[in-house]
């Protein structure tokens, strides 16, 4: 059976606590195996070096999606989630969305009903790590 990754960052002890309630909300209604792979944004800070993209806008939350399939290269896909985020229904229903002609799928503002997630802005994405590779090859 295939197994679902998720990716939470946490950047300080009061993200620690919600990433933890995002990683339960994920396991509980799951049909499917979950990893959940906590990225601490210390660790992260000292290798990432977001300057080489040549754009300073946006956190490092932001930026350490970019650097996922660094951190995670024997994984094809993941779902990276902010800490706030909290899963009501089977994961496995937008593991299913994958799709490998795309590289990112993001979350809407405005779920649609049926999906098992409540996020905004990109909240929630369904990473491609193997194409995310040669698409930032090819930008950067």
């Amino acid at each position: 059976m295939d197994t679902i990754h998720i990716a939470i960052p946490a950047v300080s002890d009061a993200f620690k606590f919600y990433a933890q309630v995002t990683a339960f909300s994920a396991k509980k209604g799951s049909s499917m195996p979950i990893d959940i792979h906590f990225v601490d944004m210390d660790d992260f800070s000292r290798v990432a070096d977001v300057s080489r993209f040549g754009l300073y806008h946006g956190s490092s939350i932001t930026w350490s999606r970019l650097y996922l399939p660094e951190m995670f290269p024997d994984l094809d896909w993941i779902i990276s989630c902010d800490a706030d985020v909290m899963f009501f229904g089977d994961v496995a229903e937008l593991w299913n969305l994958r799709d490998n002609s795309v590289w990112a799928l993001p979350s809407r503002d405005n779920p649609l009903p049926g999906v098992p997630y409540i996020g905004t802005e990109g909240k929630v994405l369904i990473l491609n790590l193997q194409r995310s590779i040669s698409v930032l090859e090819l930008c950067f």
